[in-house]
């Protein structure tokens, strides 16, 4: 009977274990990006004055995204 590669790593019984764990890392980190919030580091001098080009690290709420019930007065509403 052949071996599994990772056999030598971890037992062959603690696969569904690894699998379930990873499964749900994977699924708080997509919700934690997509809906609270990411920390992105900067580039490039669209915001010289506040931000430097290169260095700066900005978090970006995603509880604020799109208003939250604020009304646009101009052209292109939320």
């Amino acid at each position: 009977m052949a071996s599994s590669p990772l056999s030598y790593l971890l037992p062959t019984r603690e696969y569904p274990r690894l699998a379930t764990l990873l499964l749900k890392f994977g699924l708080i980190y997509h919700f934690t990006l997509s809906n609270i919030g990411t920390i992105t580091p900067t580039s490039g001098p669209s915001m010289l004055p506040t931000i430097s080009v290169r260095g700066d690290v900005i978090y970006t709420n995603k509880f604020y995204a799109r208003g939250n019930g604020i009304k646009s007065r101009g052209f292109g509403g939320f």
